[in-house]
């Protein structure tokens, strides 16, 4: 599997630097999703996804939340998440300290609530398109996210991309146009193994596009991703 990516990559790009880097990203995606699948046991996970993010339907309250949510995103494209303070958020957004933690607990957790809107729209998108293979899903994700971009920069300065990896196999792993890559899976074990591959694998191919002035289009990113995984093309 790893040389027939290797291969397809040299065959398909003329950048050169574009293939090591994608080669890279697609076989590291593979080893980190093993490590953080066999390091972290069902109940550490569970604990991972703990969320007291407001869920209620205050008008008031959610505006806060978008507010305070872009402000932090903001902040993050110039310092790093660790070094912003919950008053830093609250004096860009113009509200009070104490609306922060009427409807956030952390800084975290408002990522945690901008990247669960995000997926969700994103789904939405999914669902009014006609996904026929692996290239139309991968087309749809690439212009999607690109639009996005802001957001995507300021997790990769921030060194989180990780986390988008983490959120984009919760929420796709099921999706329909997870179904091209399970054609030769055997079990439930393979086909976690095999979502988390794919889903890592756009989110390490999309930071690389951007962070390398995206030098090819959408469409092309998309066919690069069929060849990569030897998925045919339906027609």
């Amino acid at each position: 599997m790893h040389v027939l990516i290797i291969t397809a990559l040299i065959n398909c790009s003329t950048n050169i630097t574009l293939v090591i880097t994608l080669t890279c990203v697609v076989l590291f995606a593979i080893l980190y999703n093993y490590i953080f699948n066999m390091s972290i046991t069902p109940k550490k996970y569970d604990k991972l996804e703990v969320s007291v993010v407001y869920k209620g339907t205050n008008p008031s309250a959610k505006r806060s939340q978008e507010w305070i949510a872009n402000s932090l995103i903001s902040l993050m494209k110039e310092k790093m998440l660790e070094q912003i303070t919950v008053k830093e958020i609250m004096e860009s957004s113009d509200l009070s300290r104490q609306t922060f933690y009427q409807v956030f607990d952390s800084k975290e957790e408002v990522l945690e609530y901008y990247m669960d809107k995000l997926f969700e729209e994103y789904l939405k998108r999914c669902k009014t398109d006609d996904i026929k293979n692996l290239c139309d899903a991968g087309k749809i994700f690439f212009e999607f996210f690109h639009q996005n971009e802001i957001f995507i920069e300021a997790l990769a300065h921030n060194q989180k991309i990780c986390i988008l990896q983490k959120k984009c196999h919760e929420y796709l792993q099921n999706e329909q146009f997870m179904k091209f890559t399970h054609a030769a899976i055997h079990n439930p074990q393979e086909k976690s193994f095999s979502s988390a591959f794919v889903t890592a694998g756009l989110i390490g191919m999309l930071v690389v596009w951007i962070k390398s002035g995206k030098p090819i289009s959408t469409d092309e990113l998309a066919d690069l991703v069929c060849r990569i995984t030897n998925t045919p093309v339906s027609t």
